[in-house]
């Protein structure tokens, strides 16, 4: 799955998620169009916070994070 449709499925709202990294939401969209990169600290409490397994947490933050 992507990391989009973590999201979706996890029924967060993307405020939500994006007061949870302590990020504001326009850096949050930003991180996950790929525009800027998450930083590791991120990427692993979203992937705590969306139950992302650690097979698809290693395709989605590959190109995605620091």
């Amino acid at each position: 799955m992507t990391l989009e449709q973590y999201i979706e499925k996890s029924g967060y709202k993307i405020g939500y998620i994006a007061t949870y990294l302590g990020i504001t939401y326009v850096g949050f969209r930003y991180k996950v169009t790929g525009k800027n990169k998450f930083t590791v600290t991120e990427a692993l409490l979203l992937q705590e916070l969306l139950h992302i397994s650690d097979e698809d947490f290693k395709v989605i933050f590959s190109d995605k994070s620091v």
